[in-house]
């Protein structure tokens, strides 16, 4: 499902309207500075390239020809078709064309492919940027969830804070043991080591989400994540999980993804076919030439005649009518251009290729392919069944975090009531130090549990959304 990730990010973005830098923003930068899918735009450019290679196969070829060589010895010419002994200079031009009229449709097949693939290369994309979304939501949720909970520590140092105030007027007034004091400060150092903690964890969370949106140092500085998420609605319903898996097998690019790869398995297959085929071509050529052997009659000749005979009785002689002689000065090499308009020559063959054996070549293609369809096939399943298993897990995750959620949430409420009632006791004098911190540490714990189980709840609930293929909402 193209950019389908998006849409779970979006609408979780929805919830943290007045974060400094809101998870569109973290997950816009990391896809923008991913080296992995810079890699992968560059594999789009090469299928693009394929695509447009399978294009040309279909069109003629055309390739110009030129020479220029001298000749020794005898030899024939190849203008005059005459011995020539001499040192020629001869040049040929030349143009020729051929093109595949039938090679069983592997032309066809072939660009077909090339385009398959090239969807099935966009669909890759789509599910390695939602792959990183993933990645970077969790770190972004993970970042909420230190933050809240050093929030919830801060809380407990402040309240403890107050108790250690409490008890140091007490002892001054000598209305408490000194014990008590040293109980409670003994607390508050832990408290504050808490803290101290918290903070760290936060840190270490800001620095896994700018390690994966490839932050500068300088913009890591400058890097924070502030959020509410009160907005978070707990009543609103689980969708169904059968419209889950249905949505999810019909729109996610690694299902589509999977059908592309058989589709151009199966196209492999036709093009393997096709060398069995015959292959008709067709070939023209048009060329011309010069010859230095090549001469014309340029001056005027000498007429001579010949003594052929003598009359008998007296000895007269008879002679032959008058003959033209010339020399090697009465010729001159005939111009290059109209050697070139008079030695023009054109040919057009057809050719038929019925490839009778070839070395078991053509039938191992055509298993090979056959074997690497049936691979798709299964492939094809098992990311069905892959998918399917991931929203039923999803799906049944989603449900124990929400009944998770609520138990900790009526824990947390618990806890407040006693610890309320433990303070004022022990404001009171009723109970001791230890009952006090025991029930003090019992809500701490509490809420710190209810803070990750809010979180926990928060993302399984919208990874569900995402396998709904919920729409885009804009962001109040």
């Amino acid at each position: 499902m193209k950019r389908c990730f998006l849409v779970f990010l979006v609408i979780l973005g929805s919830h943290f309207s007045n974060a400094q830098w809101t998870l569109q923003q973290c997950v816009g930068t990391a896809i923008e500075r991913n080296i992995g899918l810079q890699r992968n735009n560059l594999g789009l450019e090469q299928t693009k390239l394929n695509q447009e290679q399978a294009l040309g196969s279909f069109l003629p070829n055309l390739n110009g020809q030129v020479s220029h060589g001298y000749n020794w010895g005898q030899r024939i010419d190849p203008f005059t078709n005459q011995f020539a002994t001499q040192r020629i200079q001869s040049n040929s031009l030349g143009l020729s064309t051929s093109v595949t009229l039938f090679s069983g449709l592997q032309n066809l097949n072939q660009y077909k492919k090339a385009e398959v693939d090239n969807r099935a290369q966009l669909l890759t994309f789509d599910y390695q940027r939602n792959q990183l979304a993933l990645q970077v939501s969790v770190a972004y949720l993970n970042v909420l969830l230190t933050q809240e909970l050093q929030a919830s520590t801060e809380l407990t140092v402040n309240r403890t804070k107050q108790q250690v105030k409490r008890i140091t007027d007490l002892v001054n007034a000598g209305n408490a043991a000194e014990g008590s004091l040293r109980d409670v400060e003994a607390q508050l150092f832990s408290d504050e080591a808490s803290y101290i903690s918290a903070g760290n964890n936060v840190q270490s969370a800001i620095l896994d989400i700018a390690q994966l949106m490839q932050l500068t140092e300088q913009e890591q500085r400058n890097f924070n994540i502030k959020a509410d998420v009160s907005s978070f609605n707990i009543a609103e319903q689980i969708p169904d999980l059968t419209a889950c898996v249905q949505n999810a097998l019909a729109t996610f690019p690694q299902i589509k993804s999977a059908e592309l790869s058989l589709a151009s398995s199966n196209l492999n297959l036709s093009i393997a076919k096709g060398g069995m085929s015959p292959r008709l071509n067709m070939s023209y050529s048009y060329g011309s030439g010069y010859s230095g052997a090549s001469k014309v009659l340029t001056g005027s000749p000498d007429s001579l005649s010949f003594p052929i005979g003598q009359v008998f009785g007296s000895n007269q002689y008879v002679f032959s009518l008058p003959q033209a002689i010339y020399t090697v000065d009465d010729y001159a090499t005939k111009p290059f251009g109209n050697q070139l308009r008079d030695n023009v020559n054109q040919s057009l063959f057809f050719s038929l290729t019925l490839p009778l054996f070839n070395g078991f070549s053509n039938d191992v293609n055509i298993k090979r392919a056959e074997l690497a369809r049936a691979d798709n096939e299964l492939t094809v399943q098992q990311t069905k069944v892959q998918l399917e298993q991931e929203v039923r897990k999803a799906y049944l995750d989603v449900t124990r975090a929400k009944a998770n959620y609520e138990a900790t949430q009526k824990a947390v409420e618990a806890s407040h009531l006693a610890f309320d009632w433990n303070e004022l006791r022990f404001n009171q004098g009723v109970v001791g130090m230890s009952e006090y911190l025991d029930a003090r540490n019992r809500l701490q714990q509490a809420e710190s549990n209810f803070v990750r189980s809010k979180y926990d709840w928060i993302f399984k609930r919208k990874i569900i959304d995402f396998y709904m293929g919920v729409p885009l909402m804009s962001q109040p």
